[in-house]
């Protein structure tokens, strides 16, 4: 991120891995930065998680519109955002490994398109970015789905379920246990369409008519997540395009760093809260008088 630091610094020049100033860290994987992750994972399974990005590109690039994952799900985005008026989105991935991909998106999206000022400076009308938000299931259906089924807010849904389990050198029997997973995974996209309106009993009433999309792959392997990664980036794009934000700053982010280093000046003793809240100014004294 500062190469002409590295080298003040005296890293030898073939050491300085460069990547354009205009890469956000949330779009960086591919770039230099996804360094420390091809150390981990090895080189060829990370080749193998570029070249699913690139189909992915690919795909985004040359499908027609109908048929274009990355542009379906972003109008998706703004149909039940700007039309539904649904302030949320959940990701829930039927596959264990995948448990941090909701809090990857979050940040994908909340911080590309969580704006209210338009790329040419004006103030938006509309909505732009839902919270986004989610975990891995099966356990998310005993806590937070009743709410889901039976609460008074609609939240659209994507369920993420790999159709066969990865040949994974453990005991037991996975076919029998993805089974049950998938079954898990569609009764929910099912139940949460088609309800149970019959019931004569009100506290039994579902009413469905809850939006879900079910996105499914073979198997989870580095080229299906590329794939899954640069999907989520498109619909991002996408989305920020249509809402007419640039979904590749972040000031908001930068804002509560400046904020946090007037802090800390006051905290150390460099400087006074004068231009604090009330409320800022009384916690940092609070802060100062037990430290």
């Amino acid at each position: 991120a500062a190469p002409a630091q590295a080298r003040d610094w005296g890293i030898d020049e073939g050491r300085v891995f460069d990547f354009d100033q205009g890469v956000g860290g949330r779009y960086s994987l591919w770039s230099a930065v996804g360094l420390p992750v091809m150390t981990g994972v090895g080189g060829d399974a990370f080749a193998e998680l570029l070249a699913g990005a690139a189909a992915m590109d690919d795909h985004f690039r040359e499908t027609p519109h109908g048929r274009n994952l990355p542009v379906l799900m972003g109008l998706m985005r703004i149909w039940n955002r700007n039309f539904l008026g649904h302030a949320t989105h959940g990701l829930m991935p039927y596959d264990q490994r995948l448990h941090l991909l909701p809090a990857w998106a979050q940040q994908l999206e909340m911080e590309s398109n969580g704006k209210s000022v338009a790329a040419t400076g004006e103030t938006l009308d509309w909505a732009t970015a839902p919270v986004i938000w989610g975990t891995a299931g099966t356990g998310c259906q005993h806590s937070f789905f009743q709410a889901l089924h039976q609460g008074t807010d609609i939240v659209p849904l994507d369920i993420l379920l790999p159709l066969r389990p990865t040949g994974l050198s453990l005991p037991g029997d996975w076919q029998d246990s993805h089974r049950v997973l998938a079954a898990n995974a569609l009764a929910q996209a099912e139940a949460l369409a088609i309800g149970n309106p019959n019931s004569d009993e009100p506290h039994r009433h579902f009413a469905g008519d809850r939006p879900s999309s079910v996105i499914s792959w073979q198997a989870t392997g580095p080229y299906e997540l590329g794939r899954l990664l640069a999907l989520y980036e498109h619909v991002t794009a996408v989305s920020g395009f249509l809402w007419g934000v640039n979904s590749f700053d972040q000031w908001g982010v930068e804002l509560g760093k400046v904020m946090a280093n007037r802090v800390e000046s006051v905290l150390a003793g460099k400087a006074d809260a004068d231009g604090f809240s009330a409320t800022a100014a009384d916690l940092l004294a609070r802060i100062a008088d037990d430290s």
